[in-house]
C-alpha cells in the first residue's frame, strides 16, 4: 500500500509537485516532509517488490517530478527532498533508467542556478548526476552503447568546485562531502577517464582531508574522503606510493628498533586516522590502510606481469625466490621499507599488534614476489603463535575478567604500569587473526611441509572453536572471516591433492562444475 500512496498516482509525490507554488509555510511543510516520506520509502524499500512493480511503470514519471519540484516549489528544502528522492530512485537497481534527456536538464539547472542553490542542493545535485552517468555506463556496458556524453563537463565541473571549496577559508562542509561522495561514484566506471593531471588534483584534495584530525563539526567531508580511498585506492596507488617513499629515508635513519614513524609521514598519518576518537572515522581510516596496502600490493604484482589471483605453480619449487627484477615499480620500495615496520607492529606488545597483523596480511603477496617465501613463513609463524594463543578457552575468560574490570572500575581508567607483563591478544582479535592467515596462506602454501601444514589446520579449528565460544556483537566481522577462512583452507587442499596426485579427474570436474 505504501508505494502507490507515496509515488503512484494522485500519491504524496504529485501533490507536492501540484502545490509548489503555494508559499504557505504550513503547506510548505507539509510538501517538505512529504518529499522526506518518499526519499525514505525508496531508501529503504525500493528494492521490495511493490516499488519495483511500480517504478518499472512509473520510473520515468517520478523522476520527471522530482525535477519539476525542483525547478519549481518556493520551498528549498522541498526541493531538496525531490532530488534525494530521485537519487534513491535511480539507486534501485533493476529500474528503466528515465530519458538521456534528463541529464541535460539536470545539468542545465545546475550552470543556470549554481550561485542560488544551496550547499544542501549542490551536494544532492552533483550525486544525482553522478548516479545517473554510472547508471548509464552499466547499462552501456550491457547494452554496447557509448559513454555518457556529460561526462567530461560534469567531472570538469567536480573538480572545480570541489578544490574552490576545500581551498575556501570557510567551505561549506556538506557541500565538500557530496562532491566526494559524487567523486567516488564517478570513479566506478570512468576512471579511465581521468587522466593524470586530473587524478592529481583529486588526490591532493582528497588526502588533505581524509589524512588530518579535525573537530567533530568536520567529521563529514573527512568521512567521505576515507570512504573514497578505501573505495578506489587502486587508481591512486601511484600517488600514495610516490608520497610514501618520501618518508622512506626518514624512517631507515632511525635507530634500529624504534617502532614509532614520523607523525607526519603517510604511514604515519593513515595509522593515526585507524585511532580515531569516532568509531565511524576510525573504522574508515582502518579501511583506506587496509585498500591502500592492497592496493600497493597488487600494484607490484600487477607491474611485475602477475595477479593477486594467480595460483602458485607447485609446491615443490625452492623455498627462495632469487628474482632479479629490473626496474622494480614505485610501489615496490614502499612495501620493502613498510614491511619490516609492521612486522616489529606484530611482535611487539602493546596494542599495535593487531594493526600490524593486519597490515601485514594486506603486504603479503608482494612480500612473497619480491622477498622470498621464507619472510612470509616467519610471519605466518607469528600470526600462528598469536592465534593459537588467543583462541584457547582460558583467553575468553581473561577477556571477560578485564571487561569486568572495566566495569568496577566506571569511567576512571589508569594506564598500566610501565613494567607490567605484556597482555596477549584476547578471543575478540580472532577475526583479525584469521583475515590475516587467509591472506598469508595462499602466498606460502606450496612451501608449507606436512608437519607445518598440520599444525595450520590444527590453529584453524581452534579459531572456528573460538569463534563459537566468543561474540555475539561482531557477527557480520565473524562471518566474513570464518568464510575468507575456510574458503582458503578449501582452495589450499585442493591444490595440495592436485600436485601431490591424489584428487581423481572426475573430482576435480565435479568441484569445478560446484564453484
Amino acid at each position: 500500500m505504501s508505494a502507490p500512496l507515496l509515488l503512484g498516482p494522485h500519491g504524496l509525490l504529485e501533490l507536492a509537485e501540484s502545490g509548489g507554488q503555494d508559499k504557505n509555510p504550513v503547506c510548505a511543510l507539509g510538501r517538505r516532509y512529504a518529499l522526506q516520506a518518499c526519499a525514505r520509502f525508496l531508501d529503504l524499500h525500493g528494492s521490495g517488490r511493490a516499488a519495483l512493480a511500480l517504478l518499472g511503470r512509473r520510473a520515468g514519471r517520478v523522476a520527471d517530478a522530482c525535477l519539476n519540484i525542483f525547478r519549481n516549489d518556493v520551498d528549498n528544502k522541498a526541493g531538496l527532498n525531490a532530488l534525494y528522492c530521485m537519487l534513491n530512485a535511480l539507486e534501485v537497481p533493476n529500474v528503466p533508467l528515465p530519458a538521456d534527456a534528463l541529464g541535460d536538464e539536470l545539468l542545465r539547472e545546475l550552470k543556470l542556478r549554481h550561485s542560488r542553490l544551496t550547499a544542501g542542493q549542490s551536494s544532492a545535485l552533483h550525486k544525482v548526476l553522478a548516479v545517473l552517468a554510472d547508471a548509464r555506463a552499466a547499462r552501456g556496458a550491457v547494452q554496447g552503447q557509448g559513454a555518457f556524453g556529460l561526462v567530461p563537463e560534469l567531472r570538469t565541473r567536480l573538480l572545480g568546485t570541489l578544490e574552490r571549496e576545500a581551498n575556501s577559508s570557510k567551505p561549506t562542509l556538506e557541500l565538500v562531502a557530496g562532491l566526494l561522495e559524487a567523486c567516488a561514484v564517478m570513479l566506478r566506471r570512468h576512471a579511465d577517464q581521468f587522466n593524470e593531471e586530473e587524478l592529481c588534483r583529486l588526490y591532493n584534495v582528497a588526502s588533505s582531508i581524509a589524512l588530518v584530525e579535525v573537530g567533530a563539526s568536520r567529521l563529514g567531508p573527512r568521512r567521505a574522503a576515507l570512504r573514497l580511498f578505501q573505495d578506489h585506492a587502486f587508481v591512486f596507488r601511484r600517488f600514495f606510493a610516490t608520497e610514501a617513499q618520501k618518508s622512506l629515508k626518514e624512517m631507515e635513519a632511525k635507530a634500529a628498533g624504534e617502532v614509532r614513524i614520523p607523525d607526519s609521514s603517510l604511514l604515519g598519518k593513515m595509522l593515526a586516522s585507524t585511532a580515531a576518537p569516532q568509531a565511524d572515522v576510525a573504522a574508515a581510516g582502518r579501511g583506506m590502510l587496509d585498500a591502500v596496502l592492497r592496493a600497493l600490493s597488487d600494484g607490484v604484482l600487477s607491474d611485475l606481469g602477475e595477479t593477486a589471483q594467480k595460483a602458485p605453480a607447485t609446491r615443490k619449487r625452492p623455498l627462495e625466490d632469487d628474482l632479479e627484477v629490473q626496474d622494480l615499480p614505485p610501489e615496490a620500495a614502499v612495501v620493502r621499507g613498510w614491511y619490516p615496520h609492521f612486522l616489529e607492529m606484530v611482535q611487539s606488545s602493546n596494542s599495535t599488534r593487531l594493526t600490524g597483523a593486519r597490515c601485514l596480511g594486506a603486504l603479503v603477496p608482494a612480500v612473497a614476489r619480491l622477498e622470498g617465501a621464507a619472510v612470509v613463513l616467519e610471519f605466518l609463524e607469528v600470526i600462528l603463535d598469536a592465534a593459537e594463543a588467543a583462541a584457547l578457552p582460558a583467553g575468553l575468560e581473561e577477556e571477560e575478567a578485564e571487561e569486568d574490570a572495566e566495569t568496577a572500575a566506571g569511567s576512571t581508567s589508569t594506564a598500566p604500569p610501565s613494567g607490567s607483563p605484556p597482555t596477549r591478544l584476547t578471543p575478540s582479535a580472532l577475526p583479525e587473526l584469521a583475515e590475516a592467515l587467509a591472506r598469508a596462506i595462499p602466498a606460502v602454501s606450496r612451501w608449507l611441509t606436512g608437519t607445518q601444514w598440520l599444525r595450520l589446520l590444527s590453529v584453524g579449528v581452534q579459531l572456528l572453536r573460538g569463534f563459537g565460544r566468543a561474540f555475539t556483537k561482531k557477527r557480520p566481522l565473524v562471518a566474513r572471516a570464518v568464510s575468507k577462512l575456510l574458503g582458503v583452507f578449501r582452495g589450499c587442499s585442493h591444490e595440495r591433492e592436485d600436485s601431490c596426485g591424489l584428487r581423481s579427474p572426475a573430482s576435480r570436474c565435479k568441484c569445478t562444475t560446484r564453484a
